[in-house]
């Protein structure tokens, strides 16, 4: 019994000596990429934005709209490259538009974060679900609001991609999902 209580005493210590050490360190930022793969002869091509300034929306919104000025998207990410500091919350809208006469079916997969460890500490609140099917209309444009952010406790460090498969759907393919 002496031996757990010491062991236990000692993990506890270490955790503490642990988080104090962690408190003292500068807060470094962290390099994301979103980034997509288009499969299935996808057509359209996925846009990040930062949110527009004083617009208040809710995580996951959704919606289509006849151009990108009348959605809540602002600035465009250029490759979808964005830095996130500890503890900030990290709105963006995802963005597509729809430029052919046919309506675009496409459904995107649980993203697979590279490196794997890479993520740790990120959380990324996006669009891939299992079984969702997203429809943009011709001459459309459709917006997803999304989420992502860093904990407080997690060091800076590399780049981390998130990759997307974005697939796209027939009329036929959807029917018999």
């Amino acid at each position: 019994m002496k031996i757990f209580l010491s062991c236990m005493t000692f993990v506890l210590l270490g955790s503490g000596l642990y988080s104090q050490a962690i408190a003292s360190e500068a807060r470094l930022p962290a390099n994301v990429q979103l980034s997509w793969n288009y499969l299935n002869d996808f057509t359209g091509t996925m846009q990040v934005h930062r949110l527009k300034d004083d617009t208040k929306v809710s995580l996951w919104e959704m919606g289509v709209r006849d151009n990108v000025d009348s959605t809540p998207a602002g600035v465009e990410i250029a490759e979808g490259k964005l830095e996130l500091m500890p503890g900030v919350i990290n709105q963006l809208v995802l963005v597509m538009s729809n430029k052919t006469s046919e309506t675009m079916y496409f459904h995107v997969p649980l993203h697979q974060p590279d490196p794997g460890v890479g993520y740790m500490g990120i959380h990324f609140m996006c669009l891939c679900f299992d079984g969702v099917v997203y429809i943009v209309p011709s001459g459309k444009t459709w917006f997803r609001v999304v989420e992502i952010r860093m904990d407080e406790e997690r060091k800076g460090g590399d780049m981390t991609i998130f990759p997307h498969d974005v697939i796209a759907l027939t009329e036929e393919q959807i029917s018999k999902l």
